[in-house]
């Protein structure tokens, strides 16, 4: 089993919002993936960004520099 990490999870209101900033990342070789949203919470589109947790302030700057919505940021153990 593997052994769950505190993560940085972001939840977005719209699926564009969520697909723009999987693309952004990649374009900035910015570390994280989107994951289904996790059942613990319930908001959005279904979609979450998922990215360590050390990298949350960078993914913030990122999204507000991109212009990118979204609803909320947890920290889950994932």
């Amino acid at each position: 089993m593997r052994k769950e990490t505190l993560k940085c999870v972001i939840t977005f209101d719209s699926t564009s919002q969520a697909m723009k900033m999987e693309k952004i990342s990649k374009e900035n070789s910015f570390e994280g993936r989107l994951i289904p949203l996790p059942t613990i919470i319930s908001a959005g589109c279904g979609l979450s960004f998922c990215t360590p947790i050390e990298n949350t302030e960078k993914a913030e700057e990122l999204m507000s520099s991109n212009h990118i919505e979204y609803n909320k940021i947890y920290q889950l153990l994932i």
